[in-house]
């Protein structure tokens, strides 16, 4: 990446230089997805259940997140008054019960993106900044605008 940025900097360099640097660069893309795709089918079984049951435990929480909730719903809808029952339709409660649990369920899965997203922000600007230098607050705000 360096020499070809360095390349593009300066003017006078031979033109197919910077086409051998960006096929180069396709190239090792490519074989980096071939290689992870190769590396995660052979994968040790260890590993691979680790990962499987975390996952399957983050669902298993969700679920009983999901289910409490519809839970305290339906009990809360059963000891409502009959005046108190008029205000909301029975179409909002059973939006509130089946739309709304299932989001804060799906929520509490993608948690964890509230820490990771500006972390990985914050490591893809270090190194653009060690690569370009100042230039890499353009991509500081390329960031911040693809999160909005």
């Amino acid at each position: 990446m360096s020499a070809l940025v360095s390349w593009l900097t300066n003017s006078g360099e031979i033109e197919w230089q910077g086409y051998a640097f960006a096929i180069g660069l396709v190239v090792c893309a490519f074989a980096n997805t071939v290689l992870m795709a190769h590396m995660s089918v052979h994968a040790s079984v260890k590993r691979c259940l680790i990962i499987a049951c975390r996952f399957y435990q983050s669902v298993r929480n969700s679920n009983k997140m999901r289910s409490g909730l519809l839970t305290a719903i339906y009990r809360k809808s059963l000891r409502i008054t009959r005046a108190a029952r008029q205000t909301a339709t029975t179409g909002e409660t059973v939006n509130l019960m089946s739309n709304d649990c299932q989001r804060i369920a799906e929520a509490s899965l993608f948690v964890n993106f509230l820490w990771l997203s500006p972390t990985m922000m914050i490591v893809a600007l270090i190194l653009m900044w060690n690569e370009v230098g100042p230039s890499a607050r353009e991509l500081l705000a390329v960031l911040f605008l693809s999160c909005l």
